[in-house]
């Protein structure tokens, strides 16, 4: 039986004003503390001092691969960006300022274009990025010296200026594909509600209503992050990790396996042969290892690196384990149905006399009658001689 609509649903998202979601901060000062950054960014890690080495959203170095989005919200021409290493002022091949075209990717958000670049070199140490552009009287305008944050992320540079005539702006999550992803692959929670234990349905049916929420605001934006002992996660990011850690935490419902497990060792097997007794213990024994493999922990092992095709592999184990939980459940209950009939029958054949027996029974009662019968009428002749 499948009742795997928890991996796929119906496409949900709503549009509403731009909303602009505040961060959390977590400040690195003990132990305790190294846990809950660790919590909400799994991977990263600590030197002596209990300074955190920059890992996944964290303000960190460009990586081979990552995108970087601007929206030219004064829709200048010539757009590039200028990447660079604070320390040193290195910059990426052929990256002197003001620095590399960008692509107009030929979508926009509130009428302005949105443009990309993605770093395709080895070297992990540029950490800074300037976006620029010539106005409509081609003099070159920039932005502030931004701090690099995360890959899917777009500047939106505004209209606001510095006194030295310089955009600072905001920066947004543009890539929102992982969240809408999850909320829609459990939009089908309520049909899998028997299937796992009620704290694992209520958590990822409360992230499913907060996923859509988030993914009904037109601007989600994403904070600074600092160097120091201050660490700023955006509401998206820490959203993405609570979907990770409740799905890693599902524990499958195994209470039908176990009454199945537990009828079938309450079935009375001492009139079956040695061959089905012995294909019978060995049917229970699968049934109590494969409910104690379940009863381990999830199925689910990601992390907020976990691509969809991760999420639909482990996704595809969870309902493979489910149909064979309920092919054990349904052998189990076949051998009771099919055996105790027979040993019914094999009752009977102990308590019951067969039909011979019967007309032996009936013969020695008549006989009895009779001699009885013949007995009586002798004695009373004699008694009237």
């Amino acid at each position: 039986m499948k009742k795997i609509s928890l991996i796929f649903g119906v496409l949900c998202c709503l549009f509403v004003l731009p909303v602009m979601v505040d961060a959390s901060d977590y400040n690195v000062k003990d132990e305790n503390d190294r846990q809950t950054i660790q919590n909400i960014v799994p991977g990263t890690t600590f030197d002596s001092s209990n300074n955190y080495k920059p890992s996944i959203g964290v303000r960190t170095s460009i990586k081979k691969g990552e995108t970087i989005y601007f929206k030219n919200s004064n829709d200048w021409t010539d757009v590039k960006i200028y990447l660079y290493e604070k320390s040193t002022g290195d910059v990426p091949t052929g990256g002197f300022w003001p620095g590399i075209e960008m692509t107009n990717t030929n979508e926009q958000i509130d009428g302005h274009d949105i443009y990309s670049y993605q770093y395709d070199e080895d070297f992990v140490k540029f950490n800074y990025i300037i976006f620029s552009g010539n106005d409509s009287h081609s003099n070159r305008k920039q932005t502030v010296n931004l701090a690099y944050l995360e890959g899917g992320s777009y500047f939106d540079c505004g209209t606001s200026v510095d006194g030295d005539g310089k955009y600072s702006g905001n920066w947004y999550v543009y890539d929102m594909s992982l969240l809408q992803y999850y909320v829609d692959a459990l939009s089908g929670i309520d049909d899998s509600k028997d299937l796992i234990d009620s704290t694992s349905y209520n958590t990822l049916k409360d992230l499913t209503n907060d996923g859509n929420a988030m993914l009904a605001l037109n601007n989600v934006m994403v904070t600074f992050y600092d160097y120091d002992q201050t660490l700023h996660i955006s509401n998206y990011k820490e959203m993405i990790y609570q979907f990770v850690t409740a799905l890693n935490n599902v524990v499958v419902n195994t209470s039908s396996l176990g009454d199945a497990i537990t009828e079938a060792l309450d079935f009375d097997t001492s009139k079956l042969s040695n061959d089905k007794k012995s294909e019978f213990e060995e049917l229970i024994q699968e049934a109590t290892d494969f409910k104690e493999l379940l009863d381990a922990g999830s199925p689910f092992y990601l992390d907020t690196n976990s691509s969809e095709d991760d999420f639909t592999q482990q996704a595809n184990e969870f309902s493979e384990n489910i149909d064979n939980m309920n092919l054990l459940i349904s052998k189990l209950k076949a051998f009771i149905n099919n055996n105790s009939s027979d040993s019914k029958k094999s009752t009977e054949v102990v308590s019951n006399p067969t039909t011979g027996d019967n007309i032996m029974k009936m013969v020695i009662v008549l006989v009895i009658s009779i001699i009885g019968i013949v007995g009586g009428l002798l004695m009373v002749r004699k008694k009237s001689n």
